[in-house]
């Protein structure tokens, strides 16, 4: 196999693994750019584009950062449309950031994260979500939740403000996910009321990590509130292949629902290594409404 040929065989390689930082970087390698050779690069600056703009929405700014180094790097393959939106991603990219500097809760809470004040770090971060209209920056405030050490585990949503609900939450097939703010609750921040009609109607939970091959349970809070069903299915995978735990929910206090990964069952042919959302389904003919709060994965044992 020539050099030219091997170039592509790695870029293919890197492309198919989700890997277009480095598949970009085998294609620029490639002497002779054919008209195939040119339609994988445009692919690949156009799916670095999206996750950098994905990885805006979710907080991770300095990801970002780091894909729009890499595009600018092979500026001159990008067509002009391409190329301004790229400027523009960056320009909003750059607003981003100085809100984050001027916002005075986000600033103490981060100071006090980087000192190991967790708990303190978490009750400001409460106080500046709630009060937060940018979505782009409660996506970076829900970062910095989510970072924060934890003995209960690592945290994948809190449901603390109507804005993280609305951007990493879905509603299928006629349920209801909506955020709510009690004026007393065993935690402090807010919660989810989730409504499930009946028999498919599910919610999706985004913006996971994609590989929990690290972790050994999932947990959350719920609380049942209303309707006669109590039968619940949580998923883990995507649309077509997924892992899955049937149970269900009767108490109408506060319980704390543990989910052993290693119980769970399978559709299809997921994999813990490439999980794209979890979502809490209805198993019931009967509609269930419940109270939904701190999702949590717990790593395996050292």
């Amino acid at each position: 196999m020539n050099p030219r040929d091997t170039h592509k065989h790695i870029a293919d390689k890197f492309l198919a693994e989700g890997d277009y930082v480095r598949a970009i970087e085998a294609l620029s390698k490639v002497n002779v750019v054919s008209d195939s050779v040119s339609d994988r690069i445009q692919e690949t600056l156009d799916r670095l584009k999206k996750l950098a703009a994905r990885e805006i929405a979710t907080g991770r700014w300095t990801v970002a950062e780091g894909i729009f180094d890499v595009v600018r790097e092979h500026g001159k393959l990008l067509t002009p449309a391409a190329r301004e939106e790229c400027e523009l991603l960056v320009r909003e990219l750059n607003r981003c950031r100085k809100e984050e500097q001027n916002n005075g809760l986000l600033q103490a809470a981060i100071k006090l994260a980087a000192q190991g004040m967790h708990r303190e770090a978490r009750e400001v971060c409460f106080h500046a979500m709630l009060g937060c209209d940018d979505a782009h920056l409660a996506g970076r405030m829900r970062r910095l939740l989510m970072g924060l050490r934890d003995p209960a585990g690592h945290l994948l949503y809190g449901f603390d403000c109507p804005l993280e609900v609305r951007q990493f939450c879905r509603a299928e097939s006629g349920a209801t996910i909506g955020f709510v703010l009690p004026g007393e609750h065993f935690v402090r921040g807010g919660y989810a009321r989730v409504s499930l009609p009946g028999a498919g109607a599910r919610i999706l939970l985004l913006d996971v990590p994609s590989d929990w091959t690290s972790f050994s349970e999932i947990s959350f809070w719920a609380q049942r509130v209303g309707g006669e069903g109590a039968a619940f299915t949580f998923g883990v995978g995507d649309s077509q292949d997924f892992f899955f735990f049937e149970a269900a929910l009767s108490e109408t206090r506060w319980t704390q629902v543990k989910l052993p990964l290693g119980l769970f069952e399978q559709q299809g042919a997921p994999g813990w290594d490439r999980v794209a959302h979890a979502s809490l389904a209805s198993a019931d003919q009967l509609p269930i409404e419940l109270h939904l709060d701190e999702v949590r994965l717990v790593e395996k044992p050292a």
